[in-house]
Protein backbone atom coordinates (compact mmCIF):
# COMPACT_ATOMS: atom_id res chain seq x y z
CA UNK A 1 0.00 0.00 0.00
CA UNK A 2 2.33 2.38 0.71
CA UNK A 3 4.47 2.03 -2.09
CA UNK A 4 1.00 2.71 -4.33
CA UNK A 5 0.94 6.38 -2.61
CA UNK A 6 4.22 7.35 -3.23
CA UNK A 7 3.69 5.69 -6.66
CA UNK A 8 0.51 8.18 -6.84
CA UNK A 9 2.45 11.12 -5.35
CA UNK A 10 4.91 11.15 -7.97
CA UNK A 11 2.29 10.54 -10.76
CA UNK A 12 0.86 13.51 -9.66
CA UNK A 13 3.94 15.53 -9.26
CA UNK A 14 5.21 14.71 -12.80
CA UNK A 15 1.29 15.54 -14.05
CA UNK A 16 1.74 18.78 -12.48
CA UNK A 17 4.95 19.56 -13.60
CA UNK A 18 4.35 18.41 -17.42
CA UNK A 19 0.98 20.80 -17.20
CA UNK A 20 3.54 24.08 -15.97
CA UNK A 21 5.97 23.72 -17.98
CA UNK A 22 3.25 23.24 -21.17
CA UNK A 23 1.09 26.15 -20.44
CA UNK A 24 3.06 28.94 -19.29
CA UNK A 25 0.62 31.62 -19.39
CA UNK A 26 -0.19 34.42 -17.41
CA UNK A 27 -3.97 35.07 -16.62
CA UNK A 28 -5.67 37.78 -14.47
CA UNK A 29 -7.10 36.84 -11.96
CA UNK A 30 -9.68 38.89 -10.65
CA UNK A 31 -10.46 38.42 -6.59
CA UNK A 32 -12.57 40.49 -4.25
CA UNK A 33 -10.20 42.94 -2.89
CA UNK A 34 -7.90 43.17 -6.21
CA UNK A 35 -6.81 41.75 -8.70
CA UNK A 36 -2.97 39.14 -9.99
CA UNK A 37 -1.38 38.37 -12.91
CA UNK A 38 -0.02 34.86 -12.36
CA UNK A 39 0.83 31.66 -14.58
CA UNK A 40 -2.55 29.74 -15.19
CA UNK A 41 -0.78 26.35 -13.98
CA UNK A 42 -0.15 28.25 -10.43
CA UNK A 43 -3.97 29.28 -10.32
CA UNK A 44 -4.96 25.88 -11.01
CA UNK A 45 -2.70 24.20 -8.27
CA UNK A 46 -3.68 27.23 -6.24
CA UNK A 47 -7.69 26.25 -6.64
CA UNK A 48 -6.83 22.25 -6.75
CA UNK A 49 -5.02 22.76 -3.08
CA UNK A 50 -8.09 24.68 -1.57
CA UNK A 51 -10.22 22.32 -3.11
CA UNK A 52 -8.80 19.72 -1.42
CA UNK A 53 -8.44 21.12 1.90
CA UNK A 54 -12.04 21.95 1.89
CA UNK A 55 -13.45 18.78 1.08
CA UNK A 56 -11.52 17.18 3.50
CA UNK A 57 -12.30 19.80 6.07
CA UNK A 58 -15.89 18.76 5.19
CA UNK A 59 -15.53 15.22 5.41
CA UNK A 60 -13.56 14.80 8.85
CA UNK A 61 -16.54 16.54 9.88
CA UNK A 62 -18.83 14.03 8.66
CA UNK A 63 -17.08 11.39 10.09
CA UNK A 64 -16.79 12.74 13.47
CA UNK A 65 -20.58 13.34 13.63
CA UNK A 66 -20.49 9.61 12.03
CA UNK A 67 -18.00 8.56 15.03
CA UNK A 68 -20.10 10.28 17.77
CA UNK A 69 -23.52 8.69 16.41
CA UNK A 70 -22.12 5.22 16.73
CA UNK A 71 -20.81 5.94 20.03
CA UNK A 72 -24.12 6.78 21.54
CA UNK A 73 -25.82 3.94 19.53
CA UNK A 74 -23.13 1.47 20.90
CA UNK A 75 -24.20 2.81 24.75
CA UNK A 76 -27.59 2.16 24.15
CA UNK A 77 -27.28 -1.16 22.90
CA UNK A 78 -25.21 -2.01 25.89
CA UNK A 79 -27.72 -0.88 28.33
CA UNK A 80 -30.22 -2.39 26.44
CA UNK A 81 -28.32 -5.95 26.82
CA UNK A 82 -27.45 -5.46 30.39
CA UNK A 83 -31.53 -4.98 30.75
CA UNK A 84 -32.10 -8.18 28.65
CA UNK A 85 -29.80 -10.36 30.50
CA UNK A 86 -31.22 -9.02 33.60
CA UNK A 87 -34.58 -9.85 32.89
CA UNK A 88 -33.55 -13.54 31.45
CA UNK A 89 -32.47 -13.87 35.05
CA UNK A 90 -35.40 -12.40 37.11
CA UNK A 91 -37.45 -15.36 34.91
CA UNK A 92 -35.80 -17.85 36.24
CA UNK A 93 -35.80 -16.93 39.66
CA UNK A 94 -39.29 -16.19 39.60
CA UNK A 95 -39.75 -20.08 38.35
Amino acid sequence: MKMRTWLSVLAIFVFGLLFSLLNPARVSFDYLFGQQEMALSLLLMMVFLLGLFLGSSVMVIMLWREKHKTRSVHKQLSQVQKEVENLRTLAFVGD
